[in-house]
């Protein structure tokens, strides 16, 4: 979990962590790339703001290697 004043995450801040499986991003985000979890490969769960949920796909590709 991160904190709530979290407002932005760089592309790549992620990148090939394998140890990652979980991750809740605060309501409070408002700048993201979809490659931000690029390589990592045991995401399986990701609770997101509801206005970032049309990226999910996306996001959740780009995590297991698939775009």
């Amino acid at each position: 979990m991160f904190g709530t004043g979290l407002k932005r995450i760089k592309k790549h801040a992620f990148h090939n962590c394998k140890a990652l499986t979980k991750v809740n991003l605060p309501d409070g985000i408002s700048n993201y790339s979809v490659t931000l979890f690029e390589g990592c490969s045991n995401l399986s769960e990701l609770t997101m703001p509801e206005w970032m949920e049309k990226r999910r796909s996306d996001i959740m590709d780009y995590a297991h290697g698939k775009k």
